[in-house]
């Protein structure tokens, strides 16, 4: 009625959906630069510490802690009002719970602003129930996910992507997802502010179906990503790089959750991408785990242990590749598969190549 009756009138209106009005262009917000992160945070400061200057110790502070609020506006005056009773480091040590942390944000007026919490629920009560659901699973996601793990780990009936693909558009346009076109792979992500609040609506039953087919999906990425090295390292890598996060989950969950066989699975298939990136500490540490789990000679077994073999020596740590060695000399006497059996030898070989060279060239001739 106001553009019929005056045409020249413009309306700006900020909402976290589009408001659906013939006409309307959209402008998404994302949060804020670095630099304006750190300024507000330094001006919101001053409200509660008259006199408060920024040096440079202070600005990387300040950045650091902006970047863990995902350098959202409202996140960083409620972070910055804490400053009345606490130090720096203590904010971004309460940052583990953060949604105690943030709240009180002293801006007065609507309630459902004066905690993150608040802020979220409000969001998270206009969805629908499909929505609420696809949100709470796809918090068990680190770094992001694309629309593949989220037909896998979203929806309850992996044969209706065109369902989840709806939905997640709701929840793109609700300003709880962000969608990234970018180049390659289009990817979504969640802050991780939302990303928390969704995975703390998650109960027992349902934390536990989203984390066991998160570690599925991720385990047939990781063996995708090991059968492409050799024919196309470049994307392999880009792969393996870009879900990282999401594969370190994947074990720790499979880890922590009696699924061992599933996180040494995934340990098994991107040990090339850790060694290739002298990251050979880190990976002896997931080898380790799942083989202390998994108490078998099994073949996937054994070329785990051969894994760790080559990596506990890449590192010097003797005591770690003699028991990798133990391990493969127990199982080595029942494998028939050329291939690995070659692959076992040289993870015997990477102790005795140290300590008995003589016996490590005999051992190539077997």
């Amino acid at each position: 009625r106001i553009l019929e009756s005056a045409p020249r009138v413009r309306v700006l209106a900020t909402s976290r959906v589009r408001l659906g009005v013939a006409g309307e262009r959209v402008w998404m917000l994302r949060p804020l630069g670095a630099e304006p992160a750190v300024e507000l945070f330094a001006d919101r400061a001053r409200l509660v510490r008259p006199g408060f200057v920024l040096d440079d110790t202070g600005r990387n502070d300040f950045g650091r802690l902006a970047d863990r609020l995902d350098r959202v506006p409202l996140a960083i005056e409620m972070a910055a009002a804490r400053l009345a009773v606490m130090g720096i480091d203590q904010i971004v040590e309460y940052l583990d719970d953060r949604f105690r942390l943030l709240t009180h944000s002293g801006r007065g007026g609507d309630a459902r602003q004066e905690s993150m919490v608040a802020v979220l629920d409000w969001s998270y009560h206009l969805l629908d129930e499909r929505d609420q659901v696809l949100l709470r699973r796809m918090s068990v996601c680190v770094g992001g996910f694309d629309l593949d793990a989220a037909n896998r780990i979203g929806s309850p009936d992996p044969s209706e992507p065109l369902e989840v693909l709806d939905h997640l558009g709701h929840l793109v346009e609700a300003s709880l997802v962000v969608f990234d076109a970018g180049r390659g792979t289009p990817r979504y992500r969640m802050l991780e502010t939302v990303r928390q609040f969704a995975a703390d609506k998650l109960d027992a039953d349902e934390r536990n179906q989203a984390g066991l087919s998160h570690a599925r999906h991720y385990d047939s990425v990781a063996a995708a990503s090991f059968e492409q090295r050799d024919a196309a390292p470049g994307a392999a890598t880009v792969v393996a790089e870009r879900e990282m996060g999401n594969l370190r989950a994947a074990m720790s969950w499979a880890y922590h959750h009696a699924h061992p066989r599933l996180g040494l699975s995934i340990a098994r298939y991107v040990k090339w991408y850790f060694h290739t990136q002298l990251m050979d500490r880190e990976l002896l540490g997931w080898l380790n785990v799942g083989l202390d789990l998994v108490d078998d000679d099994e073949p996937d077994t054994l070329e785990a242990a051969a894994g760790a073999s080559h990596a506990a020596s890449n590192v010097n740590d003797h005591d770690g590749r003699d028991r990798a060695v133990a391990r493969i000399d127990r199982g080595i006497g029942a494998v028939g598969d050329p291939s690995l059996r070659a692959e076992l030898l040289s993870g015997l070989g990477a102790k005795s190549s140290h300590t008995e060279p003589r016996r490590a060239a005999d051992g190539w001739a077997v």
